[in-house]
């Protein structure tokens, strides 16, 4: 969104990653959750962990709305077909984000997304099992309206970043 910086209002939208600029892009979304739960951890500021639970039960609501599985497609409000593909990624950062809410809150839904996620992300089709794939996760997404699955590195950032946390989490229990 671009604004006057003199009046505030808003005078041009534009999207690189979604089908329109009202829809809502799923990596973008998961990044809300992540970041807003990071946030409260290096303030403790409420309204952070606040933003980041209201983030977290849109992603959820949009991917239940969406699809079947964990795994969101790239545009949450897009129709789901060939425009539209799998977003590995975005999947990975919320169970990323799912583990460390868990452990603020303690809240079990968290966790129990987080796993669900993780075990998804860690099976067929969603693991790599050819050696020559140079990514961890396959059918990640570059966004709307790029059919190619890929494989991308912030995706294999994140379930890497999820695995060890739920790990460490599972090891002080």
């Amino acid at each position: 969104v671009a604004f006057d910086p003199t009046t505030g209002s808003v005078i041009g939208k534009r999207t690189e990653q979604g089908d329109k600029t009202e829809s809502t892009w799923s990596r973008g979304q998961a990044w809300l959750v992540y970041g807003y739960a990071m946030l409260y951890r290096y303030t403790g500021y409420e309204r952070m962990l606040e933003r980041s639970e209201i983030s977290f039960d849109y992603f959820m609501a949009a991917l239940k709305a969406q699809s079947e599985g964990n795994i969101p497609y790239s545009d949450f409000d897009a129709l789901v077909d060939e425009l539209n593909p799998l977003d590995t990624s975005a999947a990975a950062i919320v169970a990323s984000a799912s583990i460390e809410l868990y452990q603020i809150t303690g809240d079990q839904k968290y966790l129990n997304v987080a796993e669900n996620m993780l075990n998804d992300l860690t099976s067929p089709p969603y693991l790599a099992s050819d050696m020559t794939y140079e990514a961890i996760l396959t059918r990640g997404s570059w966004g709307y309206d790029d059919p190619e699955e890929v494989g991308t590195i912030f995706g294999d950032f994140y379930l890497v970043e999820a695995m060890l946390r739920y790990k460490e989490m599972k090891a002080a229990e």
